[in-house]
């Protein structure tokens, strides 16, 4: 390390100074700070003038202020107007943006290490002060390009953090609070030729102090050559014993797994980390004696934590509360009260203390009182307030009297858990206490899970990267073994010790759309931070448990489990199951895994060609594995078709661009609705032959309404066949970790036609201009509408077209039914499926892959039924052919199905 001295940091006039390593600079007057690999050029009004390569490439984006000092919270930010080399630091001076100079100043070190820049705020005088920005530098890089420079900045203390996520990053520079200064505030910038980036920040993060930052060898900027950051694994919330190991890796094999990821309340307890006395009487040593065999097998096992949060059953909930708990808001006991009571008043007012609780509610019906915890039921509202329908003793608690002028502490509660303040010794125990387990355990992964419950007990969210920094360096310094690590949430310092990234909670519909956001996502985090990318957490059968089949639940089809196949295999992710157990396993998730795991068996072996990859990772082409004569997969383009069926739509166009061929046939059975005009039918949105009124039509229902036996919709439209996209969206209050059913209709008709909805279309039905926000990721492709508690409907349309009208929009009831003997005419050739196909089940023939049988099929993927197809069908021409479709039905309705076809191609060329 070598300090940048007076001399060199001066004035480069004239070419008369040289920066440091030689470099020549700019004649501009400015402050020159020279590294390796770049120079950072100051101007003496406080700017930055330049970011220049080592090859001359000027890599500033814009010139801007080198600091900005906020003064408090809602302070928008003064810029730095002067800055003056001083001995062996730089002096940074400030003032409004009007221009009004400021007392506070900041003096910063800066020194070179090879290929980067140390940038120290070493103090900040002259009055309070809440936030720091410095050394910010805009980039103008393309990281498209092959060539030329990257730079990204890393943080080396805990009380600083990175403006952007290191790796491929478009902005340089540092921030620091005044509440967090105390320990330090140093950002190292670093720059490097593209090719050479990921090794250079190796390099810096090398220069960090031990227990300064949470860097770990199995992470950050180390991340792509562990290799065990690229396998693939399961989430179990159960237990496996030593004996049950070689069962577990014989099962786990057949779907590509050699990861096991133990969820805290199954094999252990959350917070204090005690393992279930039944499968291990002898506690954490008993399960180390399993993971001992799995790592003998060549598998590893991970510890699945909710990070900082306590179970109600852990030693600091129960008998006695740990004094750190974290308090939402305080009251005063206004009397003495006996350990019977179970109403008592308090001084302050609890007109505002909400019952309202969930899983991602910060809120929980639990108050501390000295040493006991007690459940209330209601707050009383009014004077005199309080709190009544109270259970003593909860959690395991003592029942006691309590005087007057008792504090009165409302705990929080996050994923129905407890939690530690962030600012005590509590918080970094537990922080130890899961180092402590993983080290005893034999664990080699952690997932810190529910991290991003920080928000919830942070005193500012401004400072919720701060504390879990904190918590995470406690544990990475505790560690014998660094672990492969993973987070639910993300900030820019935990980077350096996060092994991959890409978890997210499984969909439940829209799988196609879910899929590309999820790659999307990854190609601008994980890879732009140089940390191998995952797909997960999926569910192989996420129909599994929706109790109107395929109604908001919707099956993983072969074209999605196959299209997702290709994806990882061309990006070379890995992936991680939820529904792969040893015993009792679906049979769709069975299925699922074993040719997601003929993808991954192919990403591992690697040698496929770049063109073969890039075409593989066409988010516009299918693939599919077809087995040839020597049991070899193969790689095929495949062409997906499919038509909604309907009393109006029963003729359809199918165009084959490959040779004459069998396709794959799927017919999905929906459901019908009841009668429009039956006095059980309930109004949601009130029409009298009347436009919209607007872009948008809403009703609000305060308190929800059970539509639990009317799922359908129905209306009647007047078309104009004016292209107008509209969606009837359906919504449960948001506590109830509810999401949202979309459902899609077009006006391309003229005159009155009656519209029928039985099925949630969330991520299938959008145009790709829609206006209108999905909200979340999960609220549109995972979480559930609670029929039962229906707090909205909206009707929306992309545009406004008045001279389209409406009849009223009715929930109906959802009425299943059977689709019998469905009959297919494909250009003049027949096929009849002797069968019944009930409502929410599927027939699948697939002649391509050897099947002379079709199967009629659960969402799940149980078969109900086999059947020979009959008629003189033999193939699919070459080119345009036109589908006839024919069914009768029982419960006399009328049908609504799907039809999906697919041809496919020739084998890809594996080594192109």
């Amino acid at each position: 390390m070598r300090y940048l001295r007076t001399l060199l940091a001066a004035f480069c006039l004239g070419g008369m100074l040289l920066p440091l390593f030689g470099q020549e600079p700019k004649n501009d007057g400015a402050l020159c700070f020279s590294t390796d690999t770049f120079t950072l050029r100051l101007s003496a009004e406080g700017n930055v003038a330049g970011f220049d390569a080592a090859d001359g490439g000027a890599l500033l984006k814009d010139p801007g202020a080198f600091a900005t000092l906020r003064l408090s919270k809602d302070d928008k930010g003064n810029p730095s107007s002067a800055l003056t080399a001083e001995g062996d630091t730089l002096l940074c001076e400030f003032s409004t943006p009007e221009g009004e100079k400021l007392p506070q100043r900041a003096r910063f070190r800066l020194e070179a290490g090879g290929p980067f820049l140390a940038v120290e705020l070493a103090e900040l005088t002259g009055g309070d002060w809440y936030a720091l920005e410095f050394a910010r530098v805009p980039l103008n890089v393309d990281y498209d390009a092959p060539d030329g420079y990257g730079a990204t900045a890393i943080s080396a203390a805990l009380g600083s953090a990175p403006l952007a996520m290191p790796g491929m990053s478009g902005l340089l520079g540092g921030k620091t609070y005044g509440a967090t200064f105390s320990r330090g505030a140093k950002i190292l910038l670093i720059a490097a030729p593209k090719a050479d980036l990921r090794r250079t920040i190796q390099t810096a993060a090398e220069s960090i102090a031990p227990g300064a930052m949470p860097v770990s060898r199995a992470g950050g900027p180390w991340a792509a050559e562990t290799p065990k950051s690229r396998g693939n694994y399961i989430i179990t919330g159960g237990k496996i014993t030593a004996d049950e190991v070689s069962d577990w890796i014989g099962h786990l094999r057949r779907f590509g797994i050699d990861q096991i990821d133990f969820h805290q309340g199954g094999a252990f307890r959350q917070g204090d980390f005690v393992f279930d006395p039944e499968a291990y009487p002898n506690g954490v040593a008993d399960f180390k004696k399993m993971t001992d065999r799995l790592r003998t097998s060549g598998m590893i096992a991970g510890f699945h934590t909710y990070a900082e949060f306590l179970s109600g059953d852990s030693k600091y909930v129960t008998p006695v509360p740990h004094p750190d708990l974290d308090v939402m808001e305080e009251f005063t006991l206004a009397e003495d009260i006996t350990d019977e009571q179970t109403d008592f008043a308090v001084e302050e007012s609890t007109a505002d203390v909400s019952t309202i609780t969930g899983f991602f509610v910060r809120n929980s019906l639990v108050l501390r009182v000295d040493d006991e915890l007690i459940k209330f039921g209601a707050p009383n509202k009014e004077a005199p307030f309080g709190f009544g329908q109270c259970q003593r003793g909860a959690y395991g608690t003592v029942k006691a009297p309590h005087q007057k002028g008792a504090k009165v502490r409302h705990l929080t509660h996050m994923f129905g858990l407890f939690a530690p303040r962030v600012d005590s010794e509590l918080f970094l125990q537990i922080a130890r206490e899961t180092a402590r387990t993983y080290n005893e355990g034999g664990f080699s992964m952690i997932y810190l899970d529910a991290l991003d419950g920080t928000g919830a007990i942070a005193p500012d969210p401004e400072l919720i990267w701060f504390y879990d920094t904190l918590f995470v360096n406690e544990i990475i310094q505790n560690c014998v073994e660094p672990p492969l690590i993973e987070y639910s949430t993300m900030n820019n310092n935990i980077w350096l010790c996060r092994s991959r990234m890409g978890a997210w909670d499984s969909a439940h519909r829209g799988y196609r759309d879910f899929f590309n956001r999820h790659f999307q996502s990854n190609h601008l985090s994980a890879d732009r931070a140089f940390l191998p990318g995952q797909i997960g957490w999926l569910a192989l059968a996420p129909a599994a448990g929706d109790d109107r089949p395929g109604f908001q639940k919707h099956t993983l089809f072969p074209e999605d489990i196959h299209y997702l196949g290709t994806k990882t295999l061309a990006r070379g992710y890995g992936y991680s199951l939820l529904d792969v157990p040893l015993t009792g396993i679906l049979p769709a998730a069975e299925a699922n895994g074993e040719i997601l795991a003929r993808y991954d068996k192919i990403r591992r072996a690697g040698g496929l060609g770049p063109e073969t990859l890039r075409a593989l990772n066409d988010p516009d082409r299918d693939f599919v594995l077809i087995e040839d004569s020597g049991d070899r997969d193969q790689i095929v383009p495949a062409r997906y078709q499919s038509f909604e069926i309907s009393p109006e739509e029963r003729v359809f166009t199918c165009e084959n661009d490959q040779a004459a061929q069998k396709p794959y046939i799927r017919i999905e059975n929906r459901y019908d609705a009841g009668d429009y005009e039956s006095p059980d039918a309930v109004t949601l949105l009130d029409f009298n032959e009347t436009p919209l009124g607007g872009v948008m039509k809403a009703e609000e229902f305060d308190p929800t309404i059970d539509l639990s036996r009317r799922l359908a919709l129905g209306l009647w439209v007047f078309g104009t066949g004016s292209g107008t996209r509209y969606n009837l969206r359906i919504d449960s209050p948001k506590h109830m970790t509810s999401g949202h059913l979309d459902h899609f209709f077009a006006d391309d008709f003229t005159g009155w036609r009656y519209i029928v909805l039985t099925r949630a279309q969330n991520g299938e039905g959008a145009p790709a201009d829609w206006p209108y926000p999905c909200g979340s990721i999960y609220d549109e492709f995972r979480e559930m509408v609670h029929y039962d508690a229906i707090s909205s409907v909206r009707l929306m349309a992309d545009r406004e077209t008045p001279e389209v009208k409406f009849r009223s929009v009715k929930a109906l009831e959802l009425k299943p039914y059977s689709l019998v003997n469905p009959k297919l005419t494909i250009a003049g050739e027949s096929i009849t499926f002797p069968v019944e196909i009930p409502s929410g089940y599927y027939l699948q023939w697939d002649p391509q892959c050897g099947d002379s049988q079709a199967r009629v099929m659960t969402p799940d993927g149980a078969v109900v039924d086999t059947v020979a197809p009959e008629g003189d069908f033999s193939m699919i021409p070459a080119g345009a052919a036109e589908i006839n479709w024919e069914a009768d039905t029982t419960e006399g309705a009328a049908f609504r199905a799907k039809l999906t076809v697919r041809t496919v191609g020739e084998p890809l060329s594996p080594e192109r």
